[in-house]
């Protein structure tokens, strides 16, 4: 994975974006320092899992960094059931450099389960909604207000969202490149628009784990231009919601995950 990773780096330009998608599990191993990491669960050529399978953050950091152009923008997407972001770009090694991180935690307080990947059907939910009120061009910020807003209305914020940027960089500053044609739907509106029948779950490519938290009648709701772009827009560069609990009134000035 990390010869392939700087492979696929070394190639990256300046006027390219490195996106790196991880749907998984995470965990926490020591490093060849002994020092707890948060790490990427990954497999061997046998399916099976063990410590040597295991893919820090700081080993994704370094062979990112050392692969990529500096003006290349990267992009880090990542859906688990682990309490923890696995990749910390907040680090002095990030700096200078265009980096955005979003990822689907969970509390680490609830049991661990198989939720159907929340985050990646926020974003899918946002990025169809986006297109509905004729965005074709937006920031990484904006779409991740959009994503936290599709999250809190269709999920009831089963799956903590959280960004984060490289130092002194603002969300707002970076295109989210995954723009697609006009008439995008995503695959729970394409699921809720066929009648939400339990046999076409297999046919829009989604789980019975993520099902079991939708809440369908939240789907395909008409909403107008003014009204969802007031919801989503202007906040992620003075006033971006990090994470759920800033919806409960945390102070995102003191926020550490700035």
């Amino acid at each position: 994975v990390l010869e392939e990773l700087a492979a696929l780096t070394a190639k990256c330009g300046p006027n390219d974006m490195f996106v790196f998608y991880f749907a998984g599990h995470g965990a926490i191993s020591p490093d060849k320092t002994s020092r707890d990491c948060d790490s990427y669960v990954l497999v061997d050529k046998d399916g099976q899992v063990s410590s040597s399978t295991l893919l820090s953050g700081d080993e994704l950091s370094s062979v990112v960094l050392q692969g990529a152009k500096p003006a290349t923008r990267m992009l880090f997407l990542t859906e688990t059931c682990h309490s923890n972001i696995l990749i910390n770009l907040r680090t002095e090694a990030w700096d200078g450099r265009e980096a955005i991180a979003i990822t689907g935690t969970q509390d680490p307080n609830l049991p661990e389960e198989d939720r159907g990947s929340l985050l990646t059907h926020s974003i899918l939910l946002a990025i169809d909604k986006l297109s509905k009120v004729g965005r074709d061009n937006y920031s990484v910020g904006l779409l991740f207000n959009a994503a936290l807003h599709e999250d809190e209305l269709v999920f009831n914020s089963k799956q903590d969202l959280v960004i984060q940027t490289s130092p002194r960089l603002i969300t707002d500053s970076m295109a989210w490149p995954l723009v697609p044609q006009s008439g995008y739907q995503a695959p729970l509106s394409r699921y809720a628009g066929g009648g939400a029948r339990q046999r076409d779950v297999a046919r829009y490519g989604l789980s019975p784990a993520l099902l079991k938290h939708v809440e369908v009648s939240a789907l395909n709701v008409p909403v107008s231009v003014e009204e969802y772009i007031s919801l989503v827009q202007g906040q992620s560069m003075f006033n971006l919601k990090l994470h759920r609990a800033c919806n409960a009134g945390c102070a995102t000035g003191g926020c550490t995950l700035q």
